[in-house]
């Protein structure tokens, strides 16, 4: 029986893509090319609030000092070394505004926990249907009241293992989220 491996992770909730390898030689493989930043990781989240353009939100993230659970951006470098911080980027743009929502597609270039979540509660929009990291106003003003995190894993890019080709596999959102558009 071959060895596999789950090269990565996504929260509890979130849907879409993930690489499985069945090799431990590919599983390194994969390993290393997520610490060298070669496979690159898009989401789709449905966030509280309006954001139009494009951004980038580079705040190291951290584990929360009194909720084990949770994490944390850190706005300064004093608050990051303070609280061993990780460094964190998450880009994103707007696809569609609505009234109080905007549905983004968010690329990360790290890959820290909750990275998305925190990094975008962190700036005032945080995911739908996430109780986490929404504060309770926020809680309030979630409309939608979904019973999971409106964010979808819809596109990785990585090298093939042997023929170092750029592979895209995309995961289409399903029709339960489809539905809240």
């Amino acid at each position: 029986i071959a060895d596999f491996g789950l090269c990565h992770r996504l929260d509890n909730d979130t849907s879409g893509c993930v690489l499985v390898t069945r090799s431990e030689k590919n599983y390194q493989f994969f390993r290393k090319a997520f610490q060298e930043q070669k496979i690159r990781k898009f989401y789709q989240a449905l966030v509280l609030g309006q954001l139009d353009g494009e951004d980038s939100i580079d705040f190291p993230i951290a584990h929360h000092p009194r909720k084990a659970h949770k994490m944390m951006a850190c706005a300064t470098k004093q608050k990051a070394e303070a609280n061993k911080a990780r460094p964190a980027l998450t880009h994103f743009r707007t696809l569609k505004i609505f009234a109080d929502h905007t549905l983004l597609e968010v690329e990360i270039v790290t890959g820290t926990r909750h990275q998305i979540r925190v990094h975008l509660a962190f700036i005032g929009c945080p995911i739908v249907g996430d109780l986490l990291y929404q504060k309770p106003l926020e809680r309030e003003q979630d409309q939608l009241k979904l019973e999971q995190l409106f964010l979808h894993a819809c596109e990785l890019r990585f090298p093939h293992p042997h023929t170092k080709q750029q592979i895209t596999v995309k995961s289409e959102l399903p029709e339960h989220l489809t539905k809240v558009l």
